[in-house]
């Protein structure tokens, strides 16, 4: 596997940090929601769910460029992560917003 340069490296950790954070925002936003029929009998709810969705959107964009960046090659190396899916998500949220 070739290295990356340090620039790169430094965009890659910034990215993961992004990614944790939004993970840390979803888990607090929705702490108590048990049903996503929750978010769907108000405004507000459906706002939420937006939010929740542009999130989620952000995160898979971000493992896009993460795997943009280091040629393909670091992704690879946590095999267990069904990195499809997780960049699936973004159509996925599409089809849920749209709904």
């Amino acid at each position: 596997m070739e290295s990356i340069s340090l620039e790169k490296r430094e965009v890659v950790l910034d990215i993961l940090q992004q990614i944790k954070e939004s993970i840390e925002n979803l888990m607090e936003w929705n702490h108590g929601i048990t049903d996503m029929n929750q978010l769907l009998m108000s405004p507000s709810g459906i706002q939420d769910l937006a939010g929740n969705c542009m999130t989620i959107m952000a995160i898979g964009e971000g493992f896009r460029k993460i795997d943009k960046i280091t040629g393909g090659n670091i992704l690879p190396l946590r095999p267990e992560i069904p990195w499809h899916q997780v960049f699936g998500l973004v159509p996925m949220t599409l089809f849920i917003s749209n709904r």
